[in-house]
């Protein structure tokens, strides 16, 4: 899930929060906070009075170190896997309180994924096509595994009188280097690229899981830079 670009969104105490994805995708959550984390001149804050100001002993109250502990659990069973969720942010949906004193607000941050993803499996030596067929998508690398895992490969069986478990540590760095944001690549299998992370005579290969998908929602990494895709 790297590979996908983190929103963030966020609605102060009593009002309304909105996540959406573009369709064809659906919500993944990776944090949610209702709470307090920084002071209310920087992000909702407190609201007027009836006579038309604010309170200065609610701001010396003001606690911006607080946090509702299920705030992930919660909105998670609200909106994951879902393509639109919209939620009143009130303590009542927290079950607790978690700074009486202290105007809250709900921030939450996430991704939109694709409902399918494709699994390829390359013998070692041999090229893997990574590739979308529609023009106006590109691949998002999600996984990969250069080595042996067990139980081992039905495509590319091993004659080793050891079958043991074995992989290289930057498969997904390598693939995502070469094939992430890209509507095809090809990449061989090898040593070379992926190094050596088995005994000599261990018959390896690279396992690749990926989805197509608008250039919008992705991040691709050259090298060392993060960049975001703007169309």
């Amino acid at each position: 899930m790297n590979s996908l670009r983190t929103h963030f969104v966020f609605a102060c105490e009593n009002d309304y929060l909105t996540i959406r994805c573009p369709t064809g995708t659906l919500i993944s959550i990776q944090n949610a906070n209702y709470g307090r984390r920084v002071p209310s001149t920087d992000m909702c804050p407190l609201p007027w009075t009836s006579l038309g100001t604010r309170s200065d002993s609610l701001i010396l109250s003001e606690n911006i170190n607080c946090r509702a502990a299920d705030s992930l659990q919660i909105i998670t069973d609200r909106c994951e896997d879902t393509s639109d969720c919209r939620i009143e942010v009130k303590t009542s949906l927290f079950n607790m309180d978690p700074c009486p004193t202290t105007h809250k607000y709900l921030d939450v941050s996430y991704k939109c994924r694709p409902h399918q993803f494709t699994k390829v499996e390359t013998c070692e030596d041999k090229h893997m096509n990574v590739y979308c067929k529609e023009e106006n998508q590109v691949v998002a690398i999600y996984n990969a595994h250069f080595g042996r895992l067990l139980p081992g490969s039905m495509e590319c069986p091993s004659y080793s009188m050891h079958e043991l478990e074995c992989q290289t540590d930057d498969a997904l760095a390598q693939m995502m280097q070469r094939c992430h944001g890209r509507r095809h690549c090809a990449v061989k299998a090898g040593s070379k690229i992926f190094g050596d992370p088995c005994p000599e005579d261990t018959h390896k290969y690279l396992i690749v899981l990926y989805s197509c998908g608008k250039s919008h929602l992705m991040v691709v990494v050259f090298n060392t830079r993060v960049c975001y895709f703007s169309s």
